[in-house]
């Protein structure tokens, strides 16, 4: 990063340098770098855009995702060695007396004096950097794709599993395909929990740990600011979101370390895939979402009106959960009585409840709310669910 970051520098100087000059070199200049940035940060319409140049090469990500993304980090390697090369290029073409300064200096010819101007020293180290960059790419993509990627870091971290890594591979795309799976993105990464792995996309290699060997623990807590829209066409709004960092150690030794940086929404979904328990070493407060305190308040709530007496058969569960037993019974008798008789238990109420409010009001906005019973026309409120008992004898 500091490399980057001294590189960027001398491009910077250079530019300025040059827009005293020429500013349509600049505007160029701008762009090209943008067009990184994009491909760095994976902004959807350029990066829908490689996938579609390249679809055929890559293939299908549902169907294999790990051969999917080594393919693309090769073609994210690929783009970057041509952006490098064609930015030296870019410079050489628009400063022709830098192509002479370069090779004297490879000659050892002398350099005149006066020709070495700060701007000047600056290109060459540019252009220089650019094209070592650029090697060193080739490189890479030489060593990652020799003899069936034998050198490649994915392969070296799924033959820790087995010595067949493609067998590892196929049972990840497998277990990927899968429709229970649940997958969350944050930024330019994609999370996805499946029933023994936790998968990380990122610009060139794909992390992944096997759940029974890791060990998940979140290290930091803190809030992002974002403007949102609750609906389309809405006026956005700003919200705060609190995003969490877990690391993820895992027992193999090809595999470095990595951080997982979701939102506590998100949190709260992978933890109904996750097997092995995240620890909370800081002891951070995560934050509830909006359904899940509703849930709480709304339990609380119904649980303190007066019971409604019924023949309870405890054979019967919820017909939304399949878990719990029948035990809320909406007692509504104007305008419209509901007459069902208890099919539901207090939290799936609940949850159909909350999925009738107005998502851009709070929890406590919705317990005043209106619903529609989910088997009749009745509106109740909160105020008319009653916990079920056993009718007395």
């Amino acid at each position: 990063l500091l490399f980057v970051v001294c590189f960027l520098l001398f491009v910077s100087i250079q530019l300025f340098e040059m827009a005293l000059k020429d500013s349509e070199f600049v505007l160029v200049s701008m762009l090209w770098w943008m067009l990184l940035s994009t491909i760095t940060f994976k902004v959807p319409p350029f990066t829908h855009f490689i996938d579609s140049l390249w679809r055929k090469f890559l293939g299908n990500e549902g169907l294999h995702f790990m051969n999917y993304h080594i393919k693309r980090g090769l073609v994210m390697l690929f783009t970057f060695m041509i952006a490098s090369f064609g930015y030296a290029v870019l410079l050489m073409m628009q400063t022709p007396s830098l192509s002479k300064h370069i090779m004297d200096l490879f000659l050892h010819s002398n350099l005149e004096e006066e020709d070495l101007s700060v701007g000047t020293i600056i290109a060459m180290v540019s252009v220089m950097t650019l094209v070592g960059i650029g090697l060193l790419l080739l490189i890479l993509i030489f060593a990652w794709t020799y003899d069936d990627f034998k050198f490649h870091p994915t392969r070296s971290a799924l033959e820790f599993y087995n010595p067949d890594w493609r067998q590892v591979m196929r049972s990840i795309n497998a277990e990927y395909r899968s429709p229970d799976k649940i997958s969350v993105n944050i930024g330019h990464h994609q999370v996805s929990v499946t029933d023994s792995w936790l998968l990380q996309t990122n610009i060139f290699l794909p992390n992944f740990a096997l759940q029974n060997d890791s060990d998940f623990s979140i290290v930091h807590s803190n809030d992002l600011e974002t403007m949102e829209h609750a609906n389309p066409g809405t006026r956005a709004m700003l919200k705060s979101r609190q995003l969490l960092h877990i690391r993820v150690l895992t027992l193999n030794p090809n595999m470095k370390e990595f951080v997982v940086r979701i939102s506590s929404e998100q949190y709260h979904q992978l933890l109904l895939k996750i097997t092995t328990q995240v620890q909370n070493i800081h002891d951070y407060i995560i934050r509830q979402t909006p359904n899940d305190h509703f849930l709480l308040q709304f339990r609380k709530t119904v649980e303190k009106h007066i019971p409604f007496e019924y023949d309870v058969d405890k054979e019967d569960l919820c017909i939304g959960c399949k878990a719990h037993p029948q035990n809320a019974k909406i007692v509504v008798l104007e305008p419209k009585p509901c007459t069902c008789r208890p099919f539901f238990c207090i939290d799936c109420l609940g949850r159909w409840f909350a999925s009738r409010q107005d998502e851009t009001k709070t929890p406590e906005i919705w317990m005043r709310g209106y619903a529609k019973c989910p088997t009749c026309p009745a509106q109740f409120k909160v105020t008319d669910i009653a916990p079920v008992v056993a009718l007395s004898t």
